[in-house]
Order: structure tokens, then C-alpha cells, then sequence
């Protein structure tokens, strides 16, 4: 195939095969003789720049200290740092402040399970209501107890419909149990009533201006999502962020919708709602949190096609989580690589992901996480050139999750093979045929399709590669197995990779008619790309048969498929420029490469 057609098939897609020459084959070589051998990687460490955090605040009131106590064990799920925020106020906050005191010592204790200690704090809460004038909700917090609060128990039920149905309940008091029966529903199988319950809770709080309205809106929201309402559940996310609320609760919503965004697509907006949730931890100190919702809009950014900021975000994740000496360093160092990997700076991807590898081997209870961190690690230092390190990690990562027989690793096994018989015939070692041969063979022991379809493709292009006219029948099988779990697009890409095979054996008719076939099944997925390229294919075979007048139409809609300034459309411009040339047609190859030069 001439030069300008390879070019510009480079400039459409990128390469599944780096090709390596013999000085990175003897490396690999080298690396076999310890591919099974556990070895240090050779890392040199990225300096982070410090992350910043604030210092947390030293409350001043006994209602500051009784919000920060709150914000420990809602945001933190810290139940002894709560306590000992408690323990740490002086005095009893104001009167009015003290039921939520109490709720948040009960709560404190269920997270502790100490039922003695819930059970005083309902005592206290009670007494504090009455103090207050809410005889009602004392008295009916003193008759249902513990049943009120999280985490419920599905016995309570008639306990609570029953209170539930009496006439004279107050506002207050029936959005309390409105709350804690739809939370119960919820957490048995029941959420379209748990939704219902929801729902009427937020109106009577809403119209009634209670304090309970937030804690209503975001049950609301987790219900919606339980049962399959994402969009409302967003909106009703969306009014509470409308509205200024205490910052545990925020916290706790722009987490929520922030998520919420990802599933939905709406990459942009949630990567600026993590950045607010970012900031708000920041500010008040909470160095995990912080290193959690860095990492979510890290991921957040990678989904909207801004690697480079996801790289950023993950950066400040890391160092969060290595300030903090959290338990999720190492999956924040495994992200971290694979966003630097899709950003184009493999090097760095080779430091986070052999720190992430280096990790979990410290850890217990972590195989999966290393082998699929020993996967990756193998990517990014065969792009990184780092051949040696390259093949020791995918050896060690296919064999890994081989011997394990858990189903969950079966693919990662499938796929460090792929990866090696990639790494193997990119330097022309004809080993690459029995690592995709294992590969093939795990997909079909395990009834993997769309693995055994590319297992099968690579297999086919590897033993032609090698001289193995067989490999075409693997072609063929790799076509049927995607026909038959519905890859349209991989059965065109396997058409076209045969096309190239019969076109280097010079079979002219066959190579034309499966590039033509892969060009109409490219484009009845959209590939309009793909497309063009298989139909230039199909025109340069007939060309270099000497059939260059039957070329020209090829050559023609080739062109029409590309958009006109592309690097793609000016290559193939240039290419028929030369066989309008050839045939003697000398002002149509004028006309050509003056669309160009347009």
C-alpha cells in the first residue's frame, strides 16, 4: 500500500500496534526471563504541589460546636469525632437548640450501637421538646422511641402507620413520621409508597416552613432515584441547591446531584458541582471528603472529554489522600494514571500506576484491584516505551488473574493476553499467535463473545502476518462471531482488516469486494471515515493491478466522505491527484490539487 494511503490512515484512528524495532524486541526478550518474578518497579516519583487545606474551625459557641459535631458524623461518619466535638462544649447550646442536641447524640449512639445511650438521648430530646412547647412530638417521640430513627426496623411498621393515621397530628409531628416510614419503606422493597410518603412529607413542610423541609426534599430525591426517576430526582436535587441550607446539607447534595450528573450525562455540570462540593470540604477541613470529591470530578471532566483537567483533579485527590493516609490512596493512584494515559503523558501514568501496583501488593484483600492495576500499568509502559516493564506487568497480570478462577477476572485475563500478543507482534515475535491462541481459548471456555469476536480478529491478523494463509479463516469466524452478538461496526473493522490481507496476497477481486463491503458497513454506522478509507482501499488494489480507470470513481467518493481541510481529505487529494495524473489527465489532477490548496 503506498505511503500517503498508510499516512492517512494513521492520521483517522489510532493504532491498536505500536510498530517497535529490534533494540525494544531484545528488551522484551530480556524482560521474559523474569516476566514471573516479583521485582521493584523503576519509578521516578512526580512532585505534587501541596494541596491546601483549612484548618478546622475551633468552634466558639456551643452552636457552632453542635453544627461541626453534626457535619462529623453526617458528612464524616465519625461518630468519635462527633463525640468528642460534644464532649467539648461547655455549656448546653440555647434552649431551642438542645432537641437537635439530643438527635444528634442519639444518632452518635446508634452509629456506636449503644442502644442505652439512644435510648437516653430520645429521654432527653423529649424533655427538651416540652421545654419548648411541643407537647405533641414529645409525647409521640416517647411512644414510638427508637423506631423514629435510623437504622429502621421493619417490626415498627404497624407502630408507625398507626400514630401515622390519627386525625391531631401537627405539622411537625407527621412529617417526622411521614420521614422515618418512608425511610422504612425504603430500605424493605417498598419505595413507590416510600416515594408517596416522601412526597407528602415535602409539601406539609414546605407549606408549613419547617426546618425538616431539607431532610424531606433530599429523601425525596433518593426514593425518585430508587425508583428509576433520575430526571425528577434531579430536580428536586436542583430546588434544594436553589435555596441556602445548613452546609451539612449541602455537602450532602452537591454530592448526591453531582453524581446524579455523571449518569445522566451532564459531564460539564457536574464537574462544576464537584468543584463546589471540592471547595466547601476544603474550606471546612474535611481532608477525605475533599480527596473524594476531587476524584469525582476528575471522573466527572474525563466523561466530558477534558483528560487534562481530569489529570489536575486527580492530583489533588492524591496528595488529599496522601496527607490524610487514607484507604483510598490507591485507587485515587490507580484513576490518576488512567487519566494521565488518556491525556497523553504515559510516562507519568507509569509512576501512579506502579505506586497504585506497589500498594495494593502492601494491602490484603486487594488482588483484583492489583492485577487490574498490573493491566493497566502494562499499557501505559508500552506507550511509554518502557517495554521490560510493559511485558513483566501484563505477564503477571494475565497469569494472575488466570489462577485465580473468580469470574469477576475472567475478562482481565482474557484481555492482558490481547495485550501481550499486541506487545509480542508489534516487534514481529511470532509468540504473539499463542498469547492471543490463550486468549481465544479463555473467551470460549467462559462463553465471552464479543472477546472470543476479538480474540479471533487479532489471532487472524497475527498468523497472516506471520505467513499463515489460516489466519483468513479466523477472519471469517471473527465476522460470524460478531454478526452474531451485533458488533456492526467490529464486523466492518474485521472486513476490512481481511480486505488488507487478500490485497498483500495480490487476490484483486476479493480484497476489492470485502473492502467495499467493510466501506458500506462502516458507513451504515456512521463511520463516514472508516469508509473512506476502505473504498481508497479498494481503489489503490485496482490501481496497482493496472485497473486505474475503474479507481477513479473509488478514489472519487472516497473523497466526498471526508470533511474538505482535513489532514485526511488533503491525503487522499494528493494521492488521486497522482492517478488522475498518470492516466493523463492532467487538468482534472489540477482541478484536485487546487481544492486543496483552497
Amino acid at each position: 500500500m503506498s505511503d500517503a494511503v498508510t499516512e492517512i490512515e494513521r492520521l483517522l484512528e489510532e493504532s491498536k500496534v505500536i510498530p517497535y524495532g529490534p533494540e525494544e524486541s531484545a528488551e522484551i526478550e530480556r524482560a521474559r526471563a523474569f516476566a514471573d518474578e516479583h521485582h521493584d518497579l523503576p519509578i521516578e516519583h512526580q512532585t505534587f504541589v501541596p494541596t491546601e487545606m483549612t484548618e478546622p474551625a475551633q468552634p466558639q459557641t456551643a452552636a457552632e460546636g453542635l453544627e461541626l459535631a453534626r457535619e462529623a458524623i453526617i458528612v464524616s461518619n465519625d461518630p468519635d469525632a462527633a463525640l468528642a466535638l460534644l464532649r467539648g462544649i461547655d455549656d448546653l447550646p440555647e434552649p431551642e437548640l438542645r432537641p437537635r442536641l439530643y438527635r444528634t447524640v442519639l444518632t452518635i449512639c446508634r452509629a456506636r450501637d449503644d442502644r442505652d445511650g439512644a435510648l437516653e438521648a430520645v429521654k432527653a430530646r423529649t424533655e427538651a421538646l416540652r421545654a419548648q412547647g411541643l407537647v405533641q412530638q414529645a409525647d409521640v417521640e416517647d411512644e414510638l422511641g427508637l423506631a423514629l430513627y435510623p437504622p429502621f426496623n421493619a417490626d415498627e411498621e404497624a407502630k408507625l402507620r398507626a400514630v401515622l393515621n390519627r386525625a391531631d397530628l401537627e405539622a411537625a409531628t407527621r412529617v417526622e413520621i411521614l420521614v422515618s416510614l418512608a425511610g422504612l419503606l425504603g430500605s424493605t422493597e417498598h419505595p413507590d409508597e416510600a416515594l408517596e410518603l416522601a412526597r407528602e412529607a415535602v409539601e406539609l413542610a414546605e407549606s408549613a416552613d419547617l426546618d425538616q423541609l431539607s431532610g424531606a426534599r433530599y429523601l425525596q430525591a433518593q426514593l425518585l432515584l430508587q425508583t428509576g426517576q433520575p430526571e425528577t430526582a434531579a430536580e428536586a436535587l436542583d430546588a434544594l441547591l436553589a435555596v441556602e441550607t445548613e452546609r451539612v446539607w449541602r455537602i450532602r447534595v452537591l454530592d448526591m446531584r453531582a453524581r446524579l450528573a455523571g449518569g445522566l450525562g451532564q459531564f460539564d455540570a457536574g464537574a462544576r458541582l464537584a468543584d463546589e462540593l471540592l471547595d466547601l470540604l476544603t474550606t471546612a477541613g474535611y481532608r477525605d471528603g475533599a480527596s473524594a470529591a476531587a476524584m469525582l470530578a476528575a471522573h466527572l471532566l474525563a466523561g466530558g472529554g477534558q483528560p487534562d483537567e481530569a489529570v489536575n483533579r486527580a492530583q489533588v485527590a492524591v496528595r488529599h489522600a496522601e496527607l490524610g493516609d487514607t484507604e483510598g490512596l490507591n485507587g485515587h493512584r490507580f484513576w490518576l494514571g488512567r487519566f494521565q494515559l488518556q491525556s497523553g503523558q504515559p510516562d507519568l501514568a507509569v509512576e501512579a500506576l506502579g505506586d497504585a501496583v506497589a500498594g495494593y501488593d502492601r494491602g490484603e484483600g486487594e488482588e483484583a484491584a492489583g492485577l487490574e492495576a498490573r493491566y493497566w500499568l502494562g499499557i501505559a509502559a508500552s506507550r511509554a516505551q518502557d517495554f521490560r516493564t510493559s511485558y513483566q506487568a501484563l505477564v503477571q497480570a494475565a497469569n494472575g488473574a488466570e489462577e485465580s478462577a473468580e469470574e469477576p477476572l475472567v475478562e482481565l485475563a482474557i484481555r492482558s493476553y490481547l495485550e501481550l500478543g499486541n506487545l509480542l507482534l508489534a516487534v514481529e515475535d511470532a509468540d504473539a499467535v499463542d498469547n492471543y491462541e490463550t486468549a481465544l481459548q479463555l473467551a470460549r471456555k467462559h462463553e465471552r463473545r464479543e472477546l472470543i469476536a476479538e480474540a479471533l480478529h487479532q489471532l487472524g491478523q497475527a498468523k497472516t502476518k506471520f505467513g499463515d494463509e489460516t489466519g483468513l479463516a479466523d477472519l471469517d469466524a471473527a465476522i460470524a462471531a460478531g454478526r452474531e452478538a451485533e458488533l456492526d461496526w467490529f464486523v466492518a473493522d474485521v472486513t476490512y482488516t481481511k480486505a488488507r490481507v487478500l490485497a498483500s496476497l495480490e487476490r484483486v477481486e476479493e480484497a476489492v469486494s470485502h473492502a467495499l463491503t467493510a466501506a458500506d458497513g462502516y458507513a451504515a454506522v456512521g463511520d463516514e471515515g472508516s469508509a473512506a478509507m476502505a473504498e481508497l482501499l479498494a481503489g489503490w488494489v485496482l490501481a496497482e493491478a493496472g485497473r486505474s480507470d475503474e479507481a477513479v470513481g473509488l478514489y472519487r467518493t472516497s473523497l466526498q466522505r471526508l470533511p474538505v481541510g482535513t489532514p485526511a481529505h488533503t491525503g487522499v487529494s494528493l494521492e488521486f491527484g497522482e492517478l488522475l495524473e498518470k492516466l493523463g489527465q492532467a487538468t482534472e489532477a489540477a482541478k484536485v490539487r487546487a481544492d486543496v490548496a483552497e
